[in-house]
This record gives C-alpha cells, structure tokens and sequence, in this order.
C-alpha cells in the first residue's frame, strides 16, 4: 500500500490542502511549526480515527469553521487506486473507502486494506521517532515472537487478545512472589488466622472498659473537632482579609473619593466632534496660506527675478554646462554606486573581524613569518600528540575497568560458594593438621573393592609360595606383611569415617572448598593489581592534562602578540581560510578605496568649474545636491521665462478662492463657539479638563467593580468588606489571627493526644476480638481455606486457556526470528561501519557483539549506535513480514543523533528500502534536499 495524496479539508494549521507523494523515498521538509507533526498527524487520524476528546493526542480540530477531516488516496497491489475519506462524526469519525470499481465501504473495509492493525500496532512497526527509538532495551525476543505470531495470523487477533486478558486476569489472581494478587493476600491470611487458633483466650472486662472509654473518647474528640472547624473558618476569613488587605484599603478610599465626586453629563462623541471642527478649521486655514502664498508670488512675477537675470547673462557657460550634464551625472552615479560597495565592503570585513573575534584595530593583511609558522606547526603537533596519547589512556583505562568489572563479578561468584571461615578452619583442622602432623596418617584412600581384589589376590600368590617354593621363610614374611597392611588400611579408614562423623564435610567438599578459596585469594591479588594500573592511569590522564594546559597557556601568548583571539587552535591557522578571506576583503576594500578617490578628484575638478553658480548653490553639498540644485536654477529660470503671460488670470482666479475660504472659516468658527456653551464651557481647555473629569470618575468605579470581583469570598454569606471594617489596622488583624492560630494548635494538641489514646485502645480491642473462642476460629478458618480453594481454580482454568489458545495460533505461524535477527545484524554491521558483528535477541533483552568479541547490552550503547539498534530491528521485521503485509513507513526526524557518516549510511539504506516500500520523511534538515529530485520533496 502506497500513499499518493492528501486531501485536507481542515486539520489543524493545515486548510483546504493537497499533497502529491511519490512511490518510494519521500521528504518532507518544513522548518518548527511548519506543520510537519500537524500533517504526521493527519495521516494517522484519516487511517485509524480521529484521537477522543478524552484522549492525550491533539485532536488538531481547524480553528477556523472548514470541515474537520479529510482524505487519502492509496495505491494497493490488492485493490488499485483507493480513496479514503475521514470527517467529523461520532467515535473516531465518519469513515467511507471507495474502490476503483465504484464500490463504497466504510470501517470493515479500511480494516481489511490495513490488513486488520490498530493505531498502536502500526506505530510500534511501520512509524518510526526519538521517542521509539530510545526504548529498544525494551526489545526482547518475546516481544518479536508475538509482533510476528500477530503478523503470521491476521483475523485472529481477538483471540490474541482473549489470551492476553486471561493470562492478565491470572496475574490478577496469583503471582509466586507477589503481595497484591487476591490469593496472596488470602495466603497471608490463612496464615495468620493458623496462628490465632492456638491463642483463642477470654478478656471481656478489660474489652468492655475499653469500649466504654473509647466512646467517651469519640465525643471529645467530635465536640473539639467541631471547634476546630470554626476556628479554621473563622481564621481562613481573615487570612482573606490580610490577603487583600491593600485591596480593600485602596476600595474604601475609591469609594470616598467616587461618592464627593460631582459629574456633568456630556456626550460621549463630544472630543470627536470637537476635533472634527478643529480639523476642518485647519484644513481652511492651510488653504488660505497657500492661496495667499501664491498671490503674492504671482504679484512679485511683473518684476524680473535675480535667477532669470543671472540666466540671461551666462546663457553661454549654461549651455555648455548643460552639454556636459549627462558626463557629470554618470559620475555622480559612479560615485555613489562606489560608495555603496565600500560600505558594503568595509561592513563584510568587520563583520568576518567580529564574527570570529578579531579585533577591529588589527594589522590588515594577517601574514605569518617563517619562525611563526614553524612555531605553528610545533604547536599543532605537540596537541595532537596529547590527543593521541590521552585518547590511548582513556581505552587503557575502559580495558581496566573492565577487567575490574569481570574480577568483581568473579569474586561475588566464589564468595557465594565458600563457606563460612570458621567452617572452614574447623575442616582444614581435621583434614590435614591433625592427620599429617599428628598421626602421620595419609588422607589417601583407595577404593574398598579395589583393594580388597588386590589382598585376596597377593594372599594367594603367598600361600603357593609357602607351599611350593623352597624358601618358605621368605614366603611366610610376606605373608605376614601382607596382613599387615592391610589391618594398617583398615584402621585408616576407620579413623577417617570417625573424623568425618567429627565435621559437616566429606573430604571431597574440603578439597572443593579449598580449590576454589585459593581461587578467590588469587582474584583477590590480580583486582588489587588492576586498581593499581587503574590509578597509574588517573594520574597520567591528569599530567596529559596539564600539559596540555601548559602548552595552550604559551599558544593564547602567541595569539595576544598577533592580535588572534584565544579560540584559535594552531590547525585553524594552518588551513589559513579564514585569513585568506579577510585579506581578500581587505584587499578589496583598499581597491575601491582607491577607485571612489580617482572618481572624487575629478568631481571636485567640475565642482571648481561650477564656481559661476556658487550665489544661488551651496556647492559645499554633496556632488548629487550640486547638481540637483543647479538643474532646479535652470528650469526654474525657463519657467518663469514662460510664465508672465499667465500670470494676471491666475492672481483673479487665486482672489475669489480666498473670499470663499474666509466666509466658510467664518461660518465653522461661529458653529464650535455654539458648540461649547451648549455643555456651558468657554473654550477647548475646559471641556478636555471636564471630559477628563469623566473619565477618572468611570475608572475609579471600574477599580471598584474589579477590586469587589477579586475581594468576594467563597462562601458568599461572607462580606469581607465589611469584615474588614472592623480593624482599624493590619497589626490589630494580625494580632485576631495569632490568637486563632494559638486556639488551634491547642485543640489540635488534644486531639492528637485523644486520637493516641484512641488507638491504643483500637489496638487493644481488635487484639480482644481477634483473639475471640477456639471454635469460631476454626470454622473461620475451614471458611478462608475454601475460599483459597476456589481461587485457585479459577487460576488454573485461566491459565490453562491462555496456553491453549496461544499454542493453537503458533501453528499458523511460520517462524521468522532467526531470519530476523540476521538481517537485523546485516544492517547494524553496515550502519555501524562494521563496528558490531551482529545482534542477540535473548530472553529478556537485547545484546549486540562487536568485532573484538565483547557483548553489550543495549541500555550500555551510545544513544546514537541504540537507535541505530533499534532502527535495523525495525527494518528487518518489516522485511520479515513484507509477504503479509506492506504498509507505508512513516519517519519523524529519526537521525539527529547520527554522525554525518552514519547518517549517511542510513539513507543508503532507505534509498535502497524504498524500491519495495514507500517511506516518508518527515524532517527540518535541508541537506537531505540534494540527495533527491524534485518530484521527492514537499516544501511546507
């Protein structure tokens, strides 16, 4: 199944939308709150319903009245192009899938395509995030068994679920170690009431003392409870009183100065109004200076202006001027352009200054002598020696403590084997110091029968000897040794049995015992000699440590001598970028520097020659005002040239607007003065003054109104205005609450010591009634052990469901671990540059090898190499299980804690995933842009 468009009527940010996907790899790209997330969303919600409204997810319901919903168009190897459509309706939406061939359905339908998952299934296969890939120390292979038993049963899935709730409601019954479950708790009843059926005894007078106590007990206890409550209510009143002790002054004071205020009505448009006439007055007034401005310029036009004469006079220099005009302007323009770019110039030179720390007083171009970089270069490789050694020092020291790790592991191991010292000496006692110093006797004991066979067997050679050989006497003396021995053999093990009667040990065990102590002391001797090597290790990264501050405290003298902030490192100086582009601005900036001088000697040169115009010109303005002023001089001389035949029409035609706008100023100035005694004021000053008067008396009531909103007690019977009345101070209000405060720790006092005496009298009761006759707690405890009995059953029965029903589905299920678990290997080696060999799914967690032969947990991963863990898993299952089913996979910013070479080995891998699933990317990282085609990329 492939997506290959969305259309969004309303989801969140995103309204009346669309979307084009391609078939394999997808990007889509969008900077924070482009609406990534919003449109992650979206697909999840059109797919599987919309979140409930008592749900955790956003339900990203448009903030504007579009239709909420939407719909996806999917491409299926099993129905063609299909349309889903989601809206707004009860549950998780009104949901309808049309197929190619017309056909329309709706829930069952968009199951069947999804191949029968919900939400969580799908999130926890096909979506990948930060968060998921952070919990794969959760992974275990039986958690991957019923991914695939689920994947390898599609249909089933209810029974599925049937088998997990019966194994949980088991749970909920019994657990071997567990406290909570019912029978455990009836366990430890039936335990306790074992023990009470020995202990039934008679206390009826003290258990009615008791309860007669107790019940006056309880009175008190109401009666000064009672007072407490009223104390506390009284005291959180005037807690409140306190709280708004400011407020309730500021009311009062309010309420004074609203109550002497004497207020006129006037009209809300009143200011408008006035302004509105004030306006128009204005805009008369500045027609009548304007039309009397250009009377009196047409009146002065009869007599020849001083311009107009110097224009007549130096017509020739003028012509010439203006022949040369479009020269000088180009260079104006040179010059300004020229300008620009030095400011641009000398801003991108500080700025590269600054921006790396370089101060802006520093010698330009930065160049380096022969002795400095030499200088340079020793310094570099004496840090990068440090480097080296330090990074040499730091696997030492993880080899070490490691090996630590192992030892400490192995000494735990032969101390949970080895007895007791004191056992032990006793065993050695026995076994060796009393046997090899005291008796002499060997510990060495051949097997009975064995020794028996080979007596027998001498005896006889003996008794044919003395029979038939002629040295009889040697015969009988061997014979005679013979038995010897033999008694010697048997007193031995006589001896041994009798001592071995003495201890708890066989020899054997002794032995045992002594191997693996001897074992441990020399453990013991190798963890001491590692901690050694540890130490040395400590301080040779401390002495790395301090040569290398050494060396950068003479390198930050160097750079201070040169001007080069401290934040340079001597490799930085010798790659030379950074200096060969500021030189570059600098040599730029002299350039134009040189450039705007050759352009301004030869403006000045023309500003000399305009030395005719320096009556009319300030010719010490810049070159473009110059220029400007001196065109204005000439075409203002034309003009005026031009104009005195039309000058007598324009003064008549300017007259009769001045007569209008002198009678319409009349009659507007005679209507405000009407306006203003009609609310009886005499001018502007006094009615602004009146409307401010307003305004202070309505925010004084508005303070009020808020102060009463903010002051209003819970309880509304309660007037903590007038309360507060009653004190003339905050020290006479605080002095009523230490009061309270003393009464209720007092009564709390008694209370607590009569709630005491309760309890203990409560112990002592129940103690009595527990106790209660021998028979009724035999007959409560045959009932608890029939309860038990029924319990239990219904245990096994549950449990025995379960069984069934999961390892009739097995059945159905082809197994696809091993091949899983492969693949996932496969791709963990590459992403991880070959780094780890392979990956271990055991019982209960997740473990990796890597190419030295050690095994890690994943919880002892960096987070990078976990998720890259966690990522090959995912892809592996989902390669697993492409035979069942195929589904979109959605990726929300997975990468971010990859290096640049893992991260690219990992989008070799999708881009080769792709070609049989479609994946969609969503993320805010712009160099993914150049790896795809347009066609690939959705810009949000």
């Amino acid at each position: 199944m492939k997506v290959k468009k969305l259309f969004i009527y309303g989801y969140g940010k995103w309204v009346d939308a669309q979307f084009d996907f391609s078939d394999n790899l997808h990007i889509i790209y969008g900077e924070n709150e482009a609406g990534k997330s919003t449109l992650l969303s979206f697909i999840h919600s059109i797919l599987f319903g919309f979140p409930s409204k008592i749900s955790s997810e956003l339900r990203y319901e448009p903030k504007i009245g579009s239709q909420y919903g939407g719909k996806i168009i999917i491409e299926d190897q099993r129905y063609g192009l299909v349309e889903i459509e989601r809206i707004k309706g009860k549950g998780s939406g009104e949901v309808s899938v049309l197929f190619s061939d017309g056909s329309v359905g709706s829930d069952d339908k968009l199951s069947e395509i999804l191949y029968g998952m919900n939400k969580d299934w799908y999130n926890s296969i096909f979506s990948l995030d930060l968060e998921g890939l952070r919990n794969v120390h959760k992974f275990n292979r039986a958690k991957l068994e019923r991914y695939f038993l689920s994947a390898g049963t599609l249909g089933t899935e209810r029974y599925l679920e049937e088998a997990d709730k019966l194994n949980k409601d088991a749970t909920k019954l019994f657990k071997p170690t567990g406290r909570v479950p019912e029978i455990n708790k009836k366990l430890m009843v039936l335990k306790k009431k074992q023990t009470n059926v020995n202990r039934a005894k008679e206390s009826f007078k003290t258990y009615n003392t008791l309860k007669k106590d107790l019940n006056i007990n309880e009175e008190k206890l109401s009666s000064i409870e009672l007072t407490i409550e009223e104390f506390k209510n009284e005291k959180k009143q005037k807690d409140e009183i306190k709280k708004y002790w400011n407020q309730l002054n500021e009311l009062e004071k309010l309420r004074y100065e609203v109550e002497k205020t004497s207020v006129t009505f006037l009209p809300k448009d009143g200011l408008y109004q006035l302004q509105h006439y004030n306006k128009e007055l204005a805009t008369i007034q500045k027609s009548l200076n304007e039309s009397q401005t250009k009377l009196e310029e047409y009146q002065q036009v009869f007599s020849i202006s001083k311009e107009l004469r110097f224009y007549q006079k130096n017509n020739d220099d003028i012509k010439s001027m203006l022949e040369n005009s479009d020269f000088i302007r180009e260079k104006i323009s040179d010059y300004q352009h020229l300008m620009k770019e030095n400011e641009k110039a000398k801003s991108s030179l500080y700025h590269e200054q600054l921006k790396h720390g370089f101060p802006l007083t520093i010698q330009l171009p930065i160049v380096f002598a022969e002795d400095e970089m030499e200088l340079i270069e020793r310094k570099n490789q004496e840090i990068q020696n440090l480097k080296s050694l330090r990074e040499k020092y730091i696997k030492e020291q993880n080899h070490s403590e490691y090996k630590k790790e192992q030892l400490l592991k192995e000494i735990d191991e032969l101390e949970m084997k080895l007895h007791p010292p004191e056992k032990y000496n006793k065993a050695e006692f026995y076994y060796e110091n009393d046997q090899n110093k005291n008796t002499g006797r060997s510990v060495k004991m051949y097997a009975p029968m064995t020794f028996w066979v080979a007596i027998i067997g001498l005896s006889m050679l003996m008794i044919l000897l003395l029979i038939f050989s002629n040295n009889k006497a040697t015969a009988l003396v061997s014979l005679i040794a013979l038995a010897g021995i033999s008694f010697k053999h048997y007193k031995d093990r006589k001896f041994i049995k009798n001592k071995q009667k003495e201890t708890d040990w066989t020899y054997e065990e002794f032995i045992h015992q002594k191997e693996w102590r001897k074992n441990w002391q020399e453990k013991l001797a190798e963890l001491d000699n590692v901690e050694r090597e540890i130490l040395s290790l400590n301080a040779s990264l401390e002495k790395n440590l301090t040569d290398k501050e050494t060396i950068l405290k003479k390198w930050n003298i160097f750079l201070e001598k040169k001007q080069i902030p401290n934040s340079f490192r001597p490799i930085d100086l010798l790659e030379g970028t950074l200096f060969e582009k500021i030189n570059q601005y600098a040599t730029e900036l002299n350039n134009l520097e040189a450039e705007i001088e050759k352009v301004k000697n030869r403006l000045d040169e023309w500003v000399r020659e305009m030395q005719v115009f320096e009556e009319f010109v300030n010719l010490s303005e810049e070159y473009s005002l110059i220029f400007k002023d001196i065109q204005q001089l000439i075409e203002k001389a034309k003009n005026e040239k031009n104009q005195k035949k039309e000058n007598i029409a324009k003064i008549d035609s300017i007259k009769y607007d001045l007569n209008r706008l002198v009678k319409t100023q009349r009659h507007l100035l005679n209507e405000k003065m009407m306006f203003l005694k009609k609310y009886e004021v005499s001018n502007e000053e006094e009615m602004k003054l009146k409307y401010k008067s307003i305004e202070d008396y309505q925010r004084k009531k508005d303070r009020m109104a808020m102060i009463q909103e903010q002051v209003k007690h819970i309880d509304e019977t309660v007037d903590l205005i007038k309360q507060h009345s009653n004190y003339q101070t905050s020290e006479q209000l605080e002095e009523n609450i230490k009061q309270l405060n003393e009464k209720i720790r007092s009564s709390v006092e008694e209370v607590v010591e009569l709630r005491n005496d309760n309890a203990r009298k409560k112990v002592e009761i129940d103690q009595l009634e527990k106790d209660g006759t021998l028979t009724a707690l035999m007959q409560d405890l045959a009932s608890e052990q029939a309860e038990i009995q029924e319990l239990v059953d219904a245990w096994v029965k549950r449990k025995l469901a379960a069984a069934l029903i999961e390892k009739t589905l097995s059945f159905a299920k082809k197994d696809r671990t091993p091949q899983t678990i492969e693949d996932a290997s496969i791709y963990f080696s590459y992403l991880t540059m070959n780094k780890y060999r392979s990956v271990h799914i055991e019982e209960d967690r997740v473990n990796v090898l890597n190419k030295e032969g050690q095994f890690f947990g994943a919880n002892e991963l960096s987070r990078g190499t976990a998720e890259q863990l966690y990522i090959s898993l995912r892809l592996a299952f989902i390669k697993n299980i492409e035979d069942k089913m195929m589904l979109p996979i959605l990726i929300d910013e997975g990468f971010v804690n990859f290096d640049s070479e893992r991260n690219d080995r990992m989008w070799d891998l999708l881009q080769e995933f792709s070609v049989t699933h479609q994946i969609l990317f969503f993320t805010f990282n712009r160099p993914y842009e150049e790896r795809l085609s347009s066609a690939q990329i959705t810009m949000l």
